[in-house]
């Protein structure tokens, strides 16, 4: 297909020359950056039954609270020795 004012593959180079953040994506492999150097994201995928819930709750409650219940229940079995 072609764009006016050049080829296909001028188009295709152009946004891959002006892509720089994928190599960047690529590099730190898909970790998102964040300048707090004390804290990382992590993405959970959740079923869409739970969408709903999931969301009143985040509302009442907010993501740190969801945070603070993961960290104690994972040091709660590495305590436990679960895996």
């Amino acid at each position: 297909m072609k764009q006016s004012g050049g080829s296909s593959e001028d188009v295709k180079e152009h946004h891959f020359e002006n892509a720089g953040f994928i190599n960047d994506l690529i590099d730190e492999k898909f970790v998102n950056f964040n300048p707090r150097r004390d804290i990382y994201n992590i993405t959970f995928t959740f079923p869409k039954t739970a969408k709903e819930s999931m969301n009143d709750y985040i509302k009442r409650f907010g993501k740190e609270q969801i945070v603070h219940m993961i960290i104690e229940e994972v040091e709660r079995c590495q305590s436990a020795g679960a895996r």
